[in-house]
């Protein structure tokens, strides 16, 4: 099943910046619930990344549910005109509810990371993860934003030219 939402989540595009803002501004200006959705599942990656250190958990789908919920908390508080990147602000509702979720079912006792686990290494060896941090990744989307926003005030002819460059 845990695979399953994985390769869904294959599928999941990044949002451009000016999407994001379109649908941001559909979503909280225009009560738009189509915008809504379509931002909670272009952040639905968030998600599994915060889940992805319990995926051999029996109730790892459940954690899926509870950071979904999470994540849709995150969208329906947020305030865009705080020029806060949404994955910053997100992140800890998501992973609030997914160890909220753990810590109340049991599955999971965090104090512990530093017990040995069966190949002679410790839990928390186990949950580094070599992507991009969110942190990472936000600010790459606030540069993407300023170029694109830079490059849209050049004259066409040197625009042309920078966009054959690339």
């Amino acid at each position: 099943m845990f695979s399953d939402y994985v390769k869904k989540l294959s599928a999941v595009q990044k949002l451009a910046p000016a999407k994001e803002r379109e649908l941001w501004h559909a979503y909280k200006e225009c009560g738009d619930e189509e915008a809504r959705r379509r931002l909670i599942e272009a952040y639905q990656p968030l998600v599994f990344r915060e889940v992805m250190p319990y995926r051999t958990l029996s109730s790892v789908m459940d954690a899926v549910q509870e950071g979904t919920i999470g994540l849709i908390e995150a969208v329906e508080h947020y305030d865009p005109a705080r020029n806060v990147a949404f994955s910053l602000y997100a992140v800890h509702r998501v992973r609030g509810r997914i160890l909220d979720f753990l810590r109340h079912e049991g599955a999971v006792d965090l104090p512990c990371l530093e017990e040995q686990t069966g190949a002679a290494e410790t839990a928390k060896d186990l949950l580094v993860d070599e992507r991009p941090s969110v942190a990472e990744l936000a600010e790459h989307h606030a540069l993407v934003g300023v170029l694109d926003a830079a490059m849209e005030r050049l004259p066409a002819r040197e625009r042309l030219v920078l966009e054959g460059v690339t």
